[in-house]
């Protein structure tokens, strides 16, 4: 597709909440502003999807507000949105079973503080792959995966421990 150099003063590439707050504020600011994003839909990471078969939403994608910051507590209240406080339960599904899981950051927060005393920033996979292969240490490596995939969305093999230390620490 070509642009005339006229069509707009900015590009912004992706419709998530990142994108699309730029965007807004862009245009606030009197920029003309393009918004390009590759899926049939906006909202990047955020998408609920509603089954017939289940008498809730199900969330696909980011199913909650990360932090108290001021301004993103702004928009959610500007656009009218319900906002709940969750609990700290944590679940997973393993072995064709739901299972609580009573010492989830106490394992991350462990991990994380081996990761600080690392000479070398590395990928996760390989730090993991540093560690003992002990029953304990085992479920610890399987509950960080599971928050680095989840709660990050990033491919072990791809988020540097030092990266991660420093993303813990907000």
């Amino acid at each position: 597709m070509a642009f005339k150099s006229n069509a707009a003063d900015v590009l912004i590439i992706g419709a998530g909440a990142a994108g699309l707050a730029a965007a807004r504020d862009l245009c606030v600011a009197g920029r003309k502003v393009i918004v390009l994003e590759a899926r049939g839909r906006i909202g990047g990471r955020v998408f609920t999807h509603k089954d017939p078969a289940s008498p809730i939403p199900i969330e696909l994608g980011a199913e909650f507000v990360h932090g108290k910051s001021p301004a993103l507590w702004h928009l959610a209240e500007r656009a009218h949105l319900k906002l709940h406080q969750t609990t700290e339960r944590h679940w997973y599904f393993e072995d064709g079973k739901l299972s609580k899981s009573r010492d989830f950051w106490k394992k991350i927060e462990k991990l994380n503080d081996q990761m600080k005393l690392s000479d070398v920033d590395q990928s996760l996979k390989d730090f993991l792959a540093s560690l003992p292969d002990d029953e304990e240490t085992h479920r610890a490596k399987d509950v960080a995966i599971r928050y680095v995939e989840g709660f990050h969305a990033a491919k072990i093999e791809c988020i540097g421990i030092r990266g991660l230390v420093k993303a813990n620490e907000i």
